[in-house]
């Protein structure tokens, strides 16, 4: 038999006839290019992408399913029966009903073929455009790494024979490819296995690479060198609601009581004791790679078929790919992670859908995408604590003028877009050599949300303010000579948007309450504002003064949810809640039990003063470095136990007539935060 350079004429036929049936389009399919193109249209009948849709309905017709058949109730993959894994599948109501049919026959082949790579596929490029367009962008987010790795590997069930422990049941069949190099598979914990290798795999893609083994807690709740924070138990509520990204461990009504860990795609509602969530994971069902979705069960033991008990997490949500790019060394090594060289891809860039001008596949996407009544913003509240460095973490989502919803991941939060670098700045004061950089800790913070008590800005009705000190007579730099105990990491400065407002409900002597001077009551008080975590103290009685502290973004824990955003300033003084000076009444005033008698101070008119012009400085100081200041919040707003701080005096008389001379707003109420009330603002409608 005659032969050529590729082999004998009969093995020429024999790869003939196993592509017999594709073209270049299934090749495409295969290969991933159009993981990435996978925009439905809005009513659900099927793909944007022509090409995506032909394909799709060739291999519905193959599977015997029709393409535009949606999920009822929501209809059981292969979760109809119990598996040999954790989990049993479900299609959320209202999705296609092909997502079941696919992963279903693709965990049950038996070998990882042509046709099996195309289910996988078709399913990892819907799920990757219906996260994106319907929860990631309108949240200003990309897709997480390791969400996006799994969906490349979706309907991959273990290896067969003596790779595969603990031995399957009887009957069971799996097409071998959930490899575990690759996801984790025939180990003896696939499940945790598997969303380690997603988490390592995923930022390996990007070039990062991880000095850790994997996420999973150990100990105190940090373990495998994962850096990331472990929240063990079952915390309900909205500020404790999973973040795409981080991994669960759950209990659901066919695995383990030990519980089965997935990767969290998007929570709905309370997303820990009720709601509902989109998660994948290894050893789902038929021990396969899948993306399920499940009622969320308040369960102590086995919850019901089709919903899930949480009984801890992990907050990987930190490992955020477009976010990590804007980091530098020492920022990626708090994380314990380096950045590779070579030619990696660039990250899924925030905001942006499958669609969008610029994305990728945009001009074949294009048409707009799936849309649902459950679409929603992740909580603007503060979140667990992480490990990797002190000071408040909170994890929120708000939204800025232009109506787009951001999101703050864990201790090291996203950011919006990088903006184009400004020109160095002239030294701030209480910048050195020894300042460590300004984007050290690797994280942005977007601009609030509109939000109960909060205010459109208004247009500007004065100058822009100077940032030089010497316009400022009662602004004085005391950087060198404070204390330096908040001062352990920056805040990039894209992220500082807001001004926060204290009272330190005490004072030095000087004071003056109802005219009367105030009096020393304990050594080492007369100046207590020298040592506040604050960026600025407003000092008491009528030679009041504004003293820099520390340099504007420097991360200084005073103010719970605005830690990572803000610049904060303590107003010397005690101050009631609600003050009326023309009837003299006042109420909601804290008082110390060993001061029964106390009653509120008023601040004079030269600490109000001195209070608007660090105000006026901190804005153009901001801007000068290339940031824009555009709130105004009080401490009450993201902790409700501080209901009078910094008290209604303070912020009529100070905070707005800034906000209107500087066409500033009211900063958003965060959920662990009280709105400003209707009596230090006649345009909130808030009660006290």
């Amino acid at each position: 038999m005659r032969k050529d350079g590729n082999g004998s004429i009969l093995s020429i036929i024999a790869r003939g006839l196993r592509h017999l049936g594709r073209n270049v389009s299934d090749e495409k399919l295969i290969r991933g290019d159009y993981q990435k193109l996978g925009t439905y249209k809005a009513d659900m009948s099927g793909f944007v992408n022509p090409e995506l849709q032909q394909l799709l309905e060739k291999y519905c017709q193959e599977a015997g399913c029709d393409p535009k058949t949606l999920s009822q109730r929501g209809s059981p993959g292969s979760g109809s029966k119990a598996g040999v894994g954790d989990a049993e599948h479900k299609v959320k109501p209202g999705l296609p009903v092909w997502l079941g049919v696919f992963q279903s026959k693709a965990e049950k082949s038996p070998e990882w073929g042509p046709k099996q790579k195309a289910w996988s596929r078709l399913m990892g490029s819907f799920f990757y455009a219906y996260f994106t367009d319907k929860y990631y962008a309108p949240n200003n987010m990309a897709i997480p790494a390791n969400v996006e790795y799994f969906l490349h590997h979706l309907g991959k069930s273990n290896p067969k024979g003596a790779d595969w422990k603990p031995k399957p049941r009887p009957g069971y069949i799996g097409n071998g490819a959930a490899t575990f190099s690759e996801i984790g598979g025939g180990g003896a914990n696939y499940c945790a296995a598997a969303s380690s290798k997603a988490l390592l795999n995923g930022l390996a893609v990007y070039g990062y690479k991880c000095n850790f083994i994997g996420y999973a807690p150990g100990g105190k709740g940090v373990g495998h060198g994962c850096p990331a924070k472990a929240q063990m138990g079952r915390k309900a509520g909205e500020a404790n609601r999973p973040l795409p990204g981080d991994v669960l461990s759950i209990r659901t009504a066919i695995g383990p009581t030990s519980g089965h860990v997935i990767t969290i795609c998007w929570a709905i509602g309370d997303g820990t004791k009720s709601g509902e969530m989109y998660y994948v994971s290894g050893n789902s069902a038929h021990a396969s790679v899948s993306c399920d979705w499940a009622q969320i069960a308040d369960a102590a033991g086995r919850p019901p078929r089709g919903s899930v008990a949480v009984i801890n997490r992990v907050i990987t949500s930190c490992f955020a790919t477009d976010k990590l790019a804007a980091m530098d060394p020492s920022g990626l090594s708090r994380l314990k992670l380096s950045k590779q060289q070579g030619d990696f891809p660039a990250p899924p860039q925030a905001g942006q859908k499958t669609g969008d001008p610029g994305a990728p596949g945009a001009a074949a996407a294009a048409g707009g995408g799936a849309a649902g009544a459950d679409t929603q913003a992740l909580p603007d509240a503060p979140k667990a604590e992480s490990t990797m460095g002190s000071g408040d973490v909170q994890t929120v989502a708000t939204t800025g003028a232009s109506g787009t919803t951001i999101i703050r991941l864990g201790k090291h939060e996203s950011e919006p877009p990088k903006a184009p670098p400004a020109p160095a700045p002239a030294p701030a004061p209480g910048a050195g050599a020894s300042s460590p950089p300004a984007g050290a800790s690797g994280a942005g913070t977007p601009a609030p949300a509109a939000a109960p008590g909060a205010t459109a800005p208004a247009a500007p009705t004065g100058a822009p303010p100077s940032a030089d000190l010497s316009k400022y007579p009662l602004v004085e730099d005391y950087t060198a000579t404070a204390a330096a105990k908040g001062r352990k990491r920056k805040n990039p400065l894209a992220r500082i948007d807001t001004i926060c407002l204290h009272q330190m409900a005490c004072a030095s002597v000087g004071g003056t309450v109802d005219g009367n001077v105030t009096k020393q009551t304990k050594t080492g008080r007369v100046e207590r504002w020298k040592s506040l975590n604050a960026h600025i103290a407003v000092t008491v009685g009528p030679a009041s003064k504004a003293w820099i502290l520390n340099d504007v973004e420097w991360r200084i824990p005073h103010g719970h949810g605005w830690n990572s955003r803000s610049v904060g300033i303590e107003v010397e003084g005690h101050f009631a809640g609600i003050h009326d000076l023309t009837t003299g009444e006042w109420s909601k005033y804290w008082k110390p039990k060993s001061k029964p008698n106390r009653k509120p101070m008023v601040p004079s008119a030269q600490q109000i003063e001195a209070l608007k012009q660090v105000m006026r400085w901190i804005v153009a100081e901001i801007a000068k470095r290339g940031g824009k200041i555009k709130y105004v919040s009080a401490h009450r707003q993201s902790y409700g136990t501080k209901a009078s701080d910094p008290g209604q005096l303070i912020w009529r008389q100070a905070a707005l007539p800034i906000m209107q001379e500087l066409g500033l707003a009211t900063a958003p109420t965060l959920k662990r935060g009280k709105p400003i009330p209707k009596q230090w603002d006649p345009a909130s409608t808030a009660d006290y």
